[in-house]
């Protein structure tokens, strides 16, 4: 996909924005999976069998994004190409926003604002 949108990119791979590890349903097609299941992982309320809690992968996004922040101080632009499941886990932590539909090619833009205004709210919780 960067490809597409910036060839010859110099590309950084990060493990924390990989896909959310679906489990057992890795590979399975829409209709081989309960659907009372499949509707309650949508909404954000259910795990596959061995997979990847939305928790979790709340929180290494989180802190592939802190580091971004940390690295880049002086409101740089920069893209970050990555999956479905993590742009709907940013939407949930920055925004509130519960699972939604991302389409192809979405975007989702964090400014220095948003980014300390979730981290104040964030470290209120630990006080």
């Amino acid at each position: 996909t960067l490809e597409a949108i910036i060839p010859n990119a110099n590309a950084i791979i990060d493990e924390r924005i990989i896909e959310t590890n679906l489990g057992l349903w890795t590979g399975a097609i829409k209709t081989e999976i309960n659907p009372e299941e499949l509707a309650q992982f949508r909404a954000g309320n259910f795990t596959p069998p061995e997979g990847e809690k939305r928790e979790d992968v709340e929180a290494r996004v989180l802190d592939f994004v802190k580091d971004l922040f940390d690295k880049y101080k002086n409101n740089e632009r920069i893209l970050v190409v990555t999956h479905a499941g993590i742009i709907k886990a940013l939407e949930f932590r920055f925004f509130g926003k519960k699972q939604s539909r991302v389409e192809n090619l979405g975007m989702l833009e964090i400014d220095n604002k948003v980014f300390n205004d979730f981290i104040k709210k964030e470290e209120s919780k630990w006080k």
